[in-house]
């Protein structure tokens, strides 16, 4: 009777044991899955590559490789085409005795090509400061219409190209004009001079131009034309 006394107790001492022993194993088992996890670290996003832009196409300067004409006398200056000499006698008075301050004072032809091209530079006294189109609307009465229609050193000026004009005009009508070619001349108020730079007498086949490429050339000078501080 005591042997199975023992021997029961030894049991219930077994079961108990086992008993803790799988409690031991589900609570660890729980508090493994109740711990908490790493953060994890939120790394930020591989940014797109750059894309460099294409760089720009630079437009050459037409009038690279120019020569610069500067006249300390009248305040100014401008680039021409290698090919343009200048002329031995540069600045002429040619004004005469008794002549209104608002008439030409001096004419300067600065350049020209086997004496067959011409540049020539009028100055006019402009004593009352007019504006530009207010000096021709006094002064030049022969130009039918005047406005603003161009720009010479930022400055308000008008471009005459009246003569060419006519010579289309006369060559519509089949009618033969004169060998020069027509003159063009921008006018151009500073200060209290007016100034008239007109391409005259030119001849396209000693300049080696095509004929309508000359007047372009004339616009790329004007458009390098500046006055001196």
């Amino acid at each position: 009777m005591e042997e199975q006394t023992k021997d029961k107790l030894f049991k219930i001492f077994l079961l108990v044991i086992g008993l803790l022993i799988v409690i031991g194993l589900f609570l660890n088992a729980y508090l493994l899955l109740r711990k908490e996890k790493p953060p994890k670290v939120a790394f930020p996003p591989t940014p797109a590559p750059t894309q460099i832009p294409p760089s720009p196409t630079l437009t050459p300067d037409p009038t690279a490789g120019w020569k610069i004409y500067r006249n300390e006398r009248y305040g100014f200056e401008f680039k021409h085409p290698q090919g343009w000499i200048y002329n031995l006698q540069a600045e002429k008075e040619i004004s005469q005795k008794g002549d209104s301050p608002q008439i030409i004072r001096t004419q300067i032809a600065p350049f020209s090509l086997e004496n067959d091209v011409s540049l020539v530079i009028n100055i006019w006294e402009n004593p009352s400061r007019l504006s530009t189109v207010n000096w021709l609307k006094e002064y030049q009465k022969e130009i039918q219409s005047v406005f603003v229609n161009a720009y010479v050193d930022k400055l308000p000026a008008f471009k005459d190209t009246s003569e060419v004009e006519a010579a289309e005009n006369a060559t519509k009508r089949g009618q033969r004009g004169g060998t020069a070619f027509p003159r063009i001349t921008y006018y151009v108020a500073k200060s209290d001079k007016v100034y008239g730079i007109q391409l005259n007498n030119y001849s396209p086949e000693a300049f080696g131009y095509k004929n309508e490429n000359i007047y372009d050339v004339f616009d790329l000078l004007i458009s390098t034309f500046k006055f001196l501080p």
